[in-house]
């Protein structure tokens, strides 16, 4: 009898506690989803201040990657060749089935092989990646000649300015040029319409580099002036991105995509330029151009609003982490060293996602930032919400509380949330970290 008394009791324990272990809190009307990112993959692709890493998953045994990253598959190469591979354990390198060497790379000597296909091959613990390439030392591999043709080299330049740029090889005929301003990418591409009113008036630098098919590269870079006149007059930027439909169908969630919606039409209403990434558009590449872009157009007198509504994570060693649309977990840390260049004295924060405590990093001189979470999980309201909570209560300030400014819109959201949380019995922990010397309006 014991025993069964015993039974009964873990069976009630174990199904009060199946809402939380699943994901989702419920009262008679509402249902709460918990904003938990579910990882089951063995190797995850973190993107970090350092670059792009991969990690093993955090269950079972560490899982094995193996990736050679160059040359790629399809490649025509010559020459002397560096093999480059990425993985967490140390490959063994063949090249048409011979082996070469081990380790993350190997200086392959093209010259002593026959032209015409040759297969790499990179393998560690039953983990395998294969490129095949094509070797043509036939007179050699000419590397490409890239020229920018406008505008011309010290050129004063306003308005709206077309970027042009002649990239040949004699191998492979025309080639497409990279585009960057001020180092930061902003087309693939051989012309470009530079819209120079969203860049501070002074010198700026214009670079294109382009890639023949053998790897070899060229490169030109000008500088100009930017004159628009009318001195430097303050500009309003924000990048807002949210994400409810992520890559597969385990982690997607409902409001995200509401959440960065809402926060568009506000600050549009604000006087802003908003760039808005959701669900497909959010890939960690986009992202990272985004924040780049962003960041190039704004200076010391610049009002920038950065906002990130979708999953958050913890992983051991690189701390919080925004995932992208495709599943990349990207750092505190590669965002922090974004923001180190920002030139605005006015910069504001926002995110609603789990765990995400450690992007306080960011807030430092003239910052604000408001988190849904620190240590905790953030949740997706209900339908009569149709946010996020903490965004919620975010627009809620705005619309009916009439702040004028990001620091009590933030706390009035900290306290609102925590209430909602005590009402369902749910533990939370969002809070702002203003830096900021008096009350930041939008």
């Amino acid at each position: 009898m014991k025993k069964i008394w015993v039974a009964l009791i873990v069976g009630i324990f174990i199904i009060s506690m199946l809402p939380e272990i699943i994901g989702e809190n419920e009262t008679a009307e509402n249902t709460f989803i918990v904003k938990k990112f579910i990882e089951t993959r063995k190797v995850i692709p973190i993107i970090t201040e350092h670059g792009l890493q991969r990690a093993p998953g955090s269950k079972g045994k560490p899982g094995v990657n193996v990736v050679i990253t160059y040359p790629t598959d399809g490649q025509t190469v010559s020459g002397t060749v560096t093999i480059e591979i990425d993985s967490n354990e140390n490959p063994t390198i063949k090249i048409d089935g011979n082996v070469v060497g081990t380790g993350l790379t190997y200086i392959w000597d093209t010259t002593s092989y026959s032209g015409g296909s040759h297969t790499i091959e990179a393998s560690a613990k039953g983990n395998t990646d294969v490129v095949v390439v094509t070797v043509n030392n036939n007179g050699g591999n000419t590397p490409p000649v890239v020229i920018i043709t406008n505008p011309s080299n010290g050129a004063t330049v306003s308005g709206t300015v077309s970027i042009t740029v002649e990239a040949t090889d004699a191998e492979d005929g025309t080639l497409i040029a990279y585009i960057y301003i001020d180092g930061s990418f902003v087309a693939h591409a051989n012309s470009y319409n530079w819209d120079t009113t969203i860049y501070s008036n002074g010198g700026h630098t214009i670079y294109a580099e382009a890639i023949d098919s053998g790897g070899l590269t060229d490169s030109d870079s000008i500088t100009v002036t930017v004159n628009n006149g009318g001195g430097n007059p303050v500009e309003k930027y924000a990048l807002v991105i949210g994400i409810s439909d992520y890559e597969g169908t385990g982690n997607d969630l409902q409001y995200c995509d509401d959440d960065a919606m809402d926060w568009k039409d506000f600050l549009q209403g604000e006087g802003y330029t908003v760039t808005i990434l959701t669900d497909g558009q959010a890939t960690a590449n986009n992202i990272d151009a985004a924040v780049n872009n962003l960041l190039a157009y704004e200076d010391g007198n610049d009002f920038v609003v950065f906002t990130y509504s979708g999953h958050g994570a913890k992983y051991p060693g690189y701390g919080s982490c925004i995932i992208s649309q495709d599943l990349y977990y990207m750092t505190h840390g590669w965002l922090e060293q974004k923001f180190d260049s920002s030139d605005s004295q006015h910069v504001y924060f926002a995110f609603d996602a789990c765990l995400i405590g450690d992007f306080k990093g960011l807030v430092d001189n003239n910052k604000v930032g408001a988190f849904a979470s620190n240590r905790r999980y953030s949740y997706d309201g209900d339908a009569t919400m149709s946010n996020g909570v903490f965004t919620y209560y975010q627009m809620v300030g705005w619309d009916n509380q009439n702040f004028d400014n990001f620091e009590d819109d933030g706390n009035y959201a900290v306290q609102q949330m925590k209430n909602w949380a005590r009402n369902y019995g749910l533990r939370v922990d969002p809070f702002v970290q203003d830096m900021y010397s008096g009350p930041m309006m939008p």
